[in-house]
């Protein structure tokens, strides 16, 4: 933006540190409250596998019927192993991407009892009245809807 527009440098530099400050208070604050889950609580079952990058950070386990592509199948022995999984590790919440199609997720979670734990933002934002109409939002609303799942 400063190569485009010079004449306001100072003013996307000011802005961008302090957005950046912004997200590094959130990170803390994001750790901090999954630090306070024993670890092995933080676990999440959702329709795909979106969140890699966010398991790796603050210490929680994603499952997921299928991979990183939503467009992807599922065998029947996956789902079979997941249900057998959750079960096993006392996963007792679903999250349905908003992004994604709801109706496997909603199967396993049936046939484990798990319950649903709300709508995640992994990729995509909301209007500007919905939950999730900014980066900071979405997450803002992801850490805190996983976080009540898991206590």
């Amino acid at each position: 933006m400063i190569k485009a527009d010079p004449a306001d440098a100072d003013y996307f530099r000011k802005r961008g540190n302090a957005y950046i400050q912004k997200l590094e208070k959130l990170n803390v604050w994001a750790k901090q409250k999954f630090a306070a889950i024993p670890q092995s609580q933080r676990k999440v079952l959702t329709s795909h596998d979106a969140f890699g990058y966010f398991g790796a950070e603050y210490g929680v386990k994603f499952l997921s019927p299928l991979g990183f592509s939503t467009e992807a199948q599922a065998s029947a022995n996956d789902v079979g192993e997941l249900i057998q999984q959750l079960k096993s590790e006392h996963i007792h919440a679903y999250f349905i991407e908003n992004q994604t199609d709801p109706r496997l997720v909603k199967q396993i979670a049936a046939a484990s009892g798990a319950k649903a734990g709300g709508e995640l933002y992994p990729e995509a934002l909301t209007g500007k009245n919905g939950d999730a109409p900014t980066y900071v939002d979405a997450f803002t609303h992801n850490v805190d809807v996983m976080a009540a799942s898991m206590k």
